[in-house]
């Protein structure tokens, strides 16, 4: 699937798409990038639909479990973090989290109404729609996340950075387990 049309011309070429989602019902696919989000038909590859976000620095997008959500996450490298939650499919937000910091850089639903996020900072954070403060903040790498993966049946979340670490988590308690 390309975002740009065979044998098109362009003087400027679209930004790097840096999350990509299936949406519940299976039939579409969201990616995000420095231009917002974007629908495409998964069966048709054509665009649907252009969300556009006014936070610069997207970086990442999932939907919650039951699919009633998208989380949409980025931010400025050392500058500022976003986190925005938004109903879906109608597109509205629910809930927006930001803050003074580096950039949010990938996120994962652990439950309908609970999420975690991981940062340029080395930082897992554990979150809930109903709150402004994350419940958990886990400290084990050493520098920038870049892979965040949730095993629910273990309630594990496990962490990937740029300090070629892994880190496995307990994602109730906190705790680092290895």
């Amino acid at each position: 699937m390309s975002t740009v049309l065979a044998g098109a011309l362009s003087a400027q070429s679209p930004p790097p798409i840096t999350g990509c989602a299936i949406s519940p019902n299976g039939k579409n696919i969201l990616t995000s990038s420095q231009d917002g989000i974007t629908a495409y038909g998964l069966a048709t590859e054509k665009q649907l639909k252009t969300y556009s976000i006014s936070s610069a620095n997207l970086h990442d997008l999932a939907f919650s479990p039951d699919g009633s959500y998208l989380l949409i996450v980025g931010g400025r490298p050392s500058e500022e973090w976003h986190a925005a939650a938004y109903h879906w499919p109608s597109f509205k937000l629910h809930k927006a989290f930001n803050g003074a910091g580096d950039s949010i850089t990938t996120n994962v639903w652990l439950s309908d109404d609970k999420f975690a996020t991981a940062d340029l900072e080395g930082l897992v954070k554990v979150w809930s729609l109903s709150s402004n403060k994350p419940h958990l903040t886990l400290n084990g790498h050493s520098n920038g996340i870049t892979s965040l993966v949730y095993l629910k049946s273990q309630d594990l979340l496990v962490s990937g950075g740029l300090d070629n670490s892994i880190r496995v988590w307990d994602a109730g308690q906190g705790t680092l387990i290895r």
